[in-house]
């Protein structure tokens, strides 16, 4: 048996799906070669804003899957330097 804050708590998370999202690659507004432009012309945190502005789906997704997106579009389009001691 459940408790009421439990109950809640799962209601909460039931309301916010990305059911009605659908992965058909239409959700994005920007060509490749548009894409590609950028990447030459605008920094990588740059390129990351414009895909998520150009994106239809965006807003409609939950929190976790906005930040799972941003991560994943970040690895790609961001570079990163580790300087370690040798």
């Amino acid at each position: 048996m459940q408790t009421k804050y439990e109950l809640t708590i799962l209601e909460e998370e039931a309301k916010g799906n990305n059911q009605t999202i659908v992965d058909d690659n239409a959700a994005q507004t920007l060509s490749h070669e548009d894409i590609e432009n950028l990447k030459k012309q605008k920094s990588g945190k740059e390129l990351v804003d414009a895909l998520v502005q150009n994106s239809k789906s965006f807003e409609n997704k939950t929190q976790f899957s906005q930040q799972k997106y941003l991560n994943r579009k970040k690895k790609k389009y961001m570079t990163t330097l580790r300087i370690t001691n040798i």
